[in-house]
């Protein structure tokens, strides 16, 4: 895996502002590969990839729930949602009932887990090596601030070994998800482009519109981070809830669709399909 000559200076960065060591390997090596490549193989075809999000409160989903997810012909991957409520045991739970379903179909599951500004870097890259061991096919950081922080993830990914997807790495499995969702970070997108090391560049439209204090605002800071991943060559997520909203999208060069789940999302993801032309 290869990454650019500025990292070296991020990463010295980071480590003198941070107070969190750094020694290019984690402390304990994790021998995990990750079954991401069912959206991968999609990505690399060409594809769109059609996902939502799961909630991550304990009890909300059974495992015999999270094989009908899994099971859904319609749904590429699951957004775990631990980012307010942190627990081991959803992730789980998904990783059970995902289990159910033959390799070949298994939706990739996505786990994203609290800010690092909440949590800090210590008790973050615990919860990697956790995500890690508990069978998460991929990991979304949310409210990435700075290149520093990008820099210092992408670092501590590869000194574990993580064999992480990214245009830099084809070959990867293990899906890495770095979300830009504040105006200051939005200032930053192009030099985390640069960055290297992770698999999709996205903005957070909802904490990104309250961020700058209106919905047109958020979509044109979520544009810049798509045109930053787009020329970096990244695949870049969006919310929709509508199938002309997914074309849209999808017209716009978002690749990762994502939305909420109900009774009615089979039929929406059946019909953006159609309209998108997967």
């Amino acid at each position: 895996m290869k990454y650019n000559n500025k990292i070296t200076t991020v990463l010295a960065l980071l480590i003198l502002t941070s107070g969190v060591s750094y020694s290019g390997h984690a402390n304990a090596q994790v021998d995990y590969v990750g079954e991401g490549s069912y959206i991968i193989d999609i990505l690399d075809n060409g594809g769109n990839i059609y996902g939502v999000f799961v909630p991550g409160n304990e009890g909300v989903y059974s495992v015999d729930m999270a094989e009908e997810l899994a099971s859904n012909e319609q749904l590429d991957y699951l957004f775990l949602n631990l980012e307010g409520i942190y627990t081991t045991a959803a992730i789980d739970v998904l990783v059970e009932g995902i289990s159910r379903v033959p390799p070949a179909d298994r939706p990739t599951l996505l786990v994203r887990i609290p800010t690092i500004d909440d949590a800090g870097y210590e008790l973050t890259l615990q919860r990697i090596n956790e995500v890690l061991e508990h069978g998460g096919d991929g990991i979304v950081f949310p409210h990435i601030s700075s290149a520093a922080m990008a820099a210092y993830l992408s670092g501590y990914m590869e000194g574990l070994g993580v064999d992480v997807w990214s245009p830099q790495n084809p070959d990867g499995k293990f899906i890495t998800v770095y979300m830009l969702e504040d105006g200051h970070a939005i200032t930053q997108a192009y030099e985390v482009a640069e960055v290297g090391g992770y698999s999709f560049l996205s903005c957070g439209i909802g904490s990104l519109s309250g961020d700058l204090g209106s919905s047109e605002l958020g979509e044109a800071g979520c544009l810049e981070v798509l045109a930053q991943a787009t020329r970096g060559n990244y695949p870049s997520m969006m919310t929709s809830y509508t199938p002309d909203a997914f074309a849209q999208r999808v017209e716009e060069g978002y690749t990762g669709l994502l939305s909420i789940w109900n009774d009615d999302t089979t039929g929406i993801f059946r019909r953006a399909r159609e309209v998108v032309g997967d």
